[in-house]
């Protein structure tokens, strides 16, 4: 109808050699096989299968809510950067790591036409991913090597506004010899929480 839809939510599981296998798979494409859980007027529940070739190295769920009016016109933005294969992901993400001395940990996110959305606010997948980095380096500061990423669940109430202030903060919130829990934000420039996670990594014994 007139509405067009926001992702509100984010779940992701990854099997434990998830790392590994796209390790060995370089070159090759992770895929997404989707499929409609649920569609109603007020929103819509997706699943999601995700695989590098042959290999399943997790599974997702979307939830999106509709949003009335009709779709924004979003213009492909100019790329700002060349040889894109020789970039760090820090290039690629427009970020960049900020020290601190408390044991959170601070991604600075400096604005990039390149990693916005139609809105002009940092695109969902990008705020996801730098949520996980910030809630690994948290438990990887804390507890040593060894975890892996098992789980990171996000949450989106607002637009991410990125500014000469915007960050991710990640911070440790549960040790164990098996399971540590991360927690992390997504901080606007406008001050606002605007892209919450908990990460859940599991430990090789």
């Amino acid at each position: 109808g007139d509405g067009w839809p926001v992702t509100s939510e984010l779940n992701i599981q990854l099997r434990h050699d998830a790392l590994a296998t796209l390790e060995r798979s370089a070159g090759d494409y992770l895929q997404s096989q989707v499929h409609a859980v649920d569609v109603n007027h007020h929103g819509a529940l997706a699943a999601c299968r995700l695989t590098v070739g042959d290999n399943l190295i997790g599974t997702a769920t979307v939830r999106a809510v509709f949003i009335n009016g009709g779709l924004l016109d979003y213009l492909q933005p100019s790329e700002t950067l060349t040889n894109k294969s020789e970039r760090s992901l820090a290039e690629l993400m427009a970020a960049t790591a900020a020290p601190t001395d408390d044991g959170t940990q601070i991604l600075m996110q400096r604005p990039d036409p390149m990693i916005f959305n139609a809105s002009s606010n940092v695109h969902g997948g990008v705020a996801a991913m730098g949520l996980e980095i910030v809630g690994s380096a948290a438990i990887l500061d804390a507890c040593g090597p060894g975890y892996w990423t098992g789980s990171l669940q996000v949450n989106y109430p607002r637009p991410f506004v990125a500014g000469p202030t915007s960050r991710y903060v990640g911070e440790l919130m549960r040790r164990g010899s098996t399971v540590a829990v991360a927690e992390a934000q997504a901080l606007g420039d406008n001050g606002k929480t605007a892209v919450t996670a908990r990460l859940t990594a599991y430990r090789e014994l």
